[in-house]
């Protein structure tokens, strides 16, 4: 789901806030506490000496012999039953290297949480996974080690920023549920009774920080005992230069989940994993991005502002995000100077044809956003950017060069970026649902909302899954930009002056191209993330999605959660529920995050997971780590709490938390006559 920035602190507890201790590895799986999540009670990592965090050891190089034959491609392949979740075998194998634990024990809405203890919980309670996302992620200069954050967002933190949205199409807010895999209790948690201020975001815990030390397989908690870590509603990105490691999140209390808060910075030694402290960055409000030039000499970051600037020189739109460079020492770390200033907020980061480039998500009030754009900055010289180039950055690309409807264009915003064969790819994060709820604010009457047939209809026409291009000759007079993962002709909202407001024409996109390759979201319309995150590794790009059929599954269309009716208003029976989730959504064997890997230009994407690494709940892929030629990890993304029960007797494997993976690809002999 698309992930806004939290601005209120995690409710103050008897919540555990990780781990406080080294999770050492096991060389094999043990048994584990009651709470397995795999279909079949199968072998798991003993759990680490705190609620939080494992990390296991496996022989590098080679598969786990003990999984038959898995698949990427989900038909005929699948799931492969009895597989361990979070490991796969075929051209890409994954092994599991450390994962989030259950870490408290949940009754029921607005009880009393109580604290796990040896992943046991009382009689009446059940294991509560909160750090569901792997969210702000780097490794270190020395590549030595992963430094990343935990985040308990996942569904209930995104479903909070939704809100406004919905509220604006004139839809029904998201209420508290209690489902089978998931609780989100919002204003209704105990926490949230006791502290009004908290408001929606009583199901926010505050982030676990950890080191990942690549020597060892050595999982370590640097979770500083600092109270603005409670503050903070999650790590949303990092990065590193010489021995400082960053990591970025949000802070500030309010009862508003879309009020803007402020960027804090967090710094540690990366050698000895020292905490150097904190600092505020009140003028900012959401801290995207950060990237390392391949030589080492610059670290950059981008992060929204809270207030917009003047426009550049010449533009009339305002400046809503800043490019920053840094400038600091390891004795004085938290020094920063503006080197780009951006129309949008800068998101992903990119050396290509001598600038820096910059993807981006919109910025300011609903109302005045203007479609994600591709920013370049002047020439790098080499000394890198100065606050002499801030202004003079310019915009290459635009959704809106693409989408012949506005409200795609706004929902598509811009994702990770990529050099091949001389091309700079790039894809999209779109927002789920944001296109048809952004149309059906601005045409009220567009449709009939007793009817399910006209609902499922406007929902169709509305959405798009996400999107891949690639450009050369960037922001030149002969630039070349092509589609590779799209479609020609799009659903496109038409005011006019019947009782609706509008109806749907069928126009072709403003570049006037087929796809090369093949349709949104690399075939899968539920994949609306194509690019959340990405990675060269050996000379492949490597793409990591969010696919969000689960989520319609087992959320929106599940009678536990009676999410339709409560968002519509509407009232259909239990039954028809699930029979417009069996035609909507098809095979559970589809749930999973899809991550995709381009060999080279000339050819499609092959899959490197359809199954979030055998594992639907993770219904993402975004954090991506090459090592350079050496090792490739990615950590996964999810929404889901509990495990299935003991009882289970469903087929597809699901793991709830966060998982660190390490990939091993292998196409053809020696990864290379795939070229």
């Amino acid at each position: 789901m698309p992930s806004t920035h939290t601005t209120a602190k995690a409710p103050p507890s008897s919540y555990p806030s990780g781990p406080s201790a080294t999770a050492s590895p096991t060389t094999k799986p043990t048994a584990q506490p009651t709470a397995e999540p795999t279909a079949k009670p199968t072998a798991k990592p003993t759990a680490s000496p705190h609620p939080g965090s494992t990390a296991t050891k496996h022989p590098d190089g080679s598969a786990p012999t003990r999984h038959p034959g898995a698949s990427p491609t989900k038909k005929p392949g699948g799931f492969p039953p009895g597989a361990r979740p979070g490991e796969q075998t075929g051209p890409v194998v994954s092994i599991v290297r450390g994962e989030a634990q259950p870490d408290e024990c949940f009754l029921s809405i607005g009880k009393e949480i109580l604290p796990i203890q040896n992943g046991v919980c009382p009689t009446g309670y059940r294991a509560r996974t909160n750090q569901v996302y792997m969210w702000g992620f780097t490794t270190d200069q020395a590549q030595q080690s992963l430094w990343f954050a935990s985040a308990t967002l996942g569904f209930c933190g995104n479903a909070v920023t939704y809100q406004a949205t919905l509220a604006a199409a004139g839809l029904g807010a998201i209420a508290p549920f209690d489902s089978d895999e998931l609780t989100c209790e919002f204003d209704q948690s105990l926490a949230g009774q006791s502290d009004p201020s908290i408001g929606q975001n009583g199901d926010l815990r505050p982030p676990v920080i950890y080191q990942y030390d690549l020597a060892s397989n050595k999982l370590i908690n640097r979770t500083p005992d600092d109270p603005v870590i409670a503050e903070l509603g999650g790590i949303r990105s990092a990065g590193a230069i010489g021995d400082i490691v960053f990591l970025a999140g949000v802070t500030g209390l309010s009862s508003d989940p879309l009020a803007p808060g402020n960027v804090v910075l967090l710094a540690f030694r990366s050698s000895t994993g020292e905490f150097l402290g904190s600092q505020e960055m009140a003028q900012y409000s959401n801290p995207k991005v950060f990237f390392r030039t391949s030589d080492n000499s610059t670290l950059y970051a981008g992060f929204a502002l809270t207030d917009p600037a003047d426009p550049r020189p010449g533009g009339t739109t305002p400046t809503w995000g800043n490019v920053l460079r840094w400038t600091g020492t390891e004795s004085d770390p938290f020094s920063w100077e503006v080197v780009g200033e951006l129309p949008n907020q800068p998101t992903y980061l990119q050396v290509f044809e001598g600038r820096l480039v910059a993807n981006s998500w919109p910025a300011g009030p609903p109302d005045e956003q203007l479609p994600a754009t591709v920013e370049i900055s002047p020439p790098l010289e080499s000394e890198g950017l100065t606050p002499a180039d801030a202004p003079n950055w310019q915009s290459a690309f635009s959704m809106g060069d693409f989408f012949p409807d506005h409200w795609k264009a706004i929902a598509n915003i811009g994702g990770g970026l990529q050099e091949l064969d001389g091309w700079l790819y790039f894809g999209t994060a779109t927002g789920a649902g944001v296109g048809s709820f952004l149309t059906l604010a601005q045409y009220p009457n567009a449709v009939d909302r007793s009817s399910v047939r006209d609902l499922v209809d406007f929902f169709q026409k509305g959405e798009t899954a996400g999107h891949v291009w690639r450009i050369r000759n960037i922001g030149q007079p002969d630039q070349e930009i092509q589609l590779l993962y799209g479609s020609r002709t799009y659903w496109t909202a038409i005011a006019d002056d019947s009782p609706r407001g509008m109806h749907w024409e069928l126009r072709e996109n403003l570049l006037h191209q087929s796809p090369l390759f093949g349709e949104p979201g690399f075939g899968n319309r539920w994949q609306y993330y194509s690019a959340w995150g990405s990675a060269k590794f050996r000379g492949d790009v490597y793409m990591g999605g969010f696919d969000s059929q689960k989520l319609v599954r087992d959320y929106l269309l599940n009678p536990q959660t009676d999410a339709l009716n409560s968002i519509f208003g509407i009232d259909l029976p239990d039954a028809v529920l699930l029979q417009l989730r069996d035609e909507l959504t098809g095979d559970p064997a589809d749930n999973g995050a899809d991550a995709w890997v381009f060999t080279n230009s000339r050819r499609p994407a092959r899959p490197v997971t359809m199954t979030g690494f055998n594992n639907e709940d993770n219904w993402g892929a975004r954090d991506w780590f090459a090592i350079g030629d050496q090792r490739l990890l990615v950590g996964t993304q999810g929404g889901w709490q509990y495990p299935p029960a003991a009882d289970s007797t469903d087929p597809t494997p699901r793991r709830p938390g966060w998982q660190l993976l390490e990939l091993f690809p292998r196409f053809g002999a020696d990864a290379g006559s795939h070229r």
